[in-house]
């Protein structure tokens, strides 16, 4: 009995540290592709000042105010600023960047703000209360 729950508990890590693995990849995967897809759309508008909106072909769904307000009163984004440029990635856009291997559950999944000056890759639904890839990548999962 004792053996069964140890090795319960030993699975249930191991499980859990699989799926935070799999969605720091995945987020630093979106990080790459949008990095590039930001910088051409910069360059591609006479190089952009950091303040202005990439006029290039940004991969995505654009937020509407409504969507963006919503986020904000949320926690979800911490800027509501006119220059943050926010877009959803739903699937046929991941993989249009040839990251079709990341399925997403919802298509409101993954959220990209890109603003040059603030490029940010946001999971939506969150992972312990944290929402930005930066935040994640700093999660102990060690701690629980």
């Amino acid at each position: 009995m004792i053996l069964a729950t140890i090795s319960i508990f030993t699975g249930t890590d191991m499980i859990k540290r699989a799926e935070f693995q799999t969605l720091n990849t995945n987020l630093l995967l979106i990080q790459a592709k949008v990095q590039i897809i930001a910088e051409k759309a910069s360059f591609e508008n006479n190089f952009a000042t950091q303040e202005e909106e990439p006029k290039g072909p940004l991969v995505g769904t654009k937020l509407t105010d409504d969507e963006k307000a919503q986020l904000f009163s949320n926690g979800i984004i911490s800027s509501n600023e006119t220059d943050d440029y926010y877009y959803y990635l739903e699937q046929k856009h991941l993989e249009s960047m040839d990251l079709g291997n990341i399925k997403v559950k919802d298509e409101k999944t993954y959220l990209v703000n890109y603003n040059i000056s603030r490029l940010t890759i946001i999971y939506v639904p969150g992972y312990q209360s944290e929402y930005t890839l930066e935040n994640i990548a700093n999660i102990d999962i060690n701690q629980d």
